[in-house]
C-alpha cells in the first residue's frame, strides 16, 4: 500500500484530498492502492515522515510552527529523504514565484483550488 502524507494547516483541504484519494471509484485506490496520513505543520510533517516513510509529500507553504518552505529545505538535507517526492500546494504563485519552488526542493507545485482530475492523474503516475 502506498502512503501520501498531506500537510497543511486547513481541516478542510485534508478532507477533500482524503476523498480524491481514498475513493474506491472514482479516486486514487481506483487504480493504486493508498492511504493518506494527516500533518498540520511542517514540524508535524517531518515526524511523521520519519515514522511512516510516505511515498508522496503534499505540502503547503504557509504553515504554523515551520512553513512548508523549511520543512522541504529539511528534508533534502536529510540524505535519506533527497529522493522523496514533495509537491507544494499553494493559493498564491506569484507571491512565491514559480522557480522558487525548485530552487527550494520540490519536485513540483499545485495551485489551490486544484483540478480533482488532473491531481489524480499525477498521483497515479507519481506512484506507479
Amino acid at each position: 500500500m502506498k502512503k501520501i502524507l498531506v500537510t497543511d494547516d486547513q481541516p478542510s483541504c485534508h478532507v477533500v484530498l482524503k476523498t480524491m484519494i481514498e475513493n474506491q471509484t472514482k479516486g486514487v485506490n481506483k487504480y493504486i492502492d493508498c492511504q493518506m496520513l494527516s500533518a498540520f505543520s511542517g514540524k508535524e510533517c517531518l515526524e511523521k515522515i520519519k515514522e511512516y516513510k510516505p511515498d508522496l509529500v503534499f505540502m503547503d507553504l504557509d504553515m504554523p510552527e515551520m512553513s512548508g518552505l523549511e520543512a522541504v529545505k529539511r528534508i533534502r538535507e536529510d540524505g535519506q529523504l533527497d529522493q522523496l517526492c514533495v509537491v507544494a500546494l499553494t493559493g498564491d504563485v506569484r507571491h512565491y514565484g514559480e522557480e522558487n519552488f525548485m530552487e527550494s526542493g520540490f519536485n513540483e507545485y499545485m495551485t489551490k483550488p486544484f483540478n480533482v482530475t488532473e491531481m489524480i492523474r499525477y498521483i497515479v503516475s507519481v506512484l506507479k
